[in-house]
């Protein structure tokens, strides 16, 4: 596809309480509808280890409905990313 590029947009939401971020893609004239939503969360004081190795480990998600300015939800205590293409 001439002239799309990929956009990586990352997220941080270090407080104990859902947010909503509002995302403004500036010079971007155009983003396809969907996108990969990968989201890392969990308690700040948990932990992986031997015994319980995905105690916290990533969920990838499509997403649906993006435009150059949309809104996403980021959990508590999450590290999000966000990939979409556009020109």
């Amino acid at each position: 596809k001439s002239g799309r590029k990929t956009f990586t947009v990352k997220l941080v939401n270090p407080t104990p309480q859902v947010q909503t971020a509002r995302l403004a893609l500036t010079g971007v004239t155009a983003v396809d509808g969907t996108g990969t939503l990968t989201t890392l969360t969990g308690d700040p004081a948990g932990r992986n280890s031997l015994a319980a190795p995905t105690a916290i480990v990533p969920q990838t998600r499509e997403i649906t409905g993006l435009a150059a300015t949309s809104k996403l939800t980021l959990p508590a205590n999450s590290v999000t990313v966000l990939v979409l293409t556009g020109r």
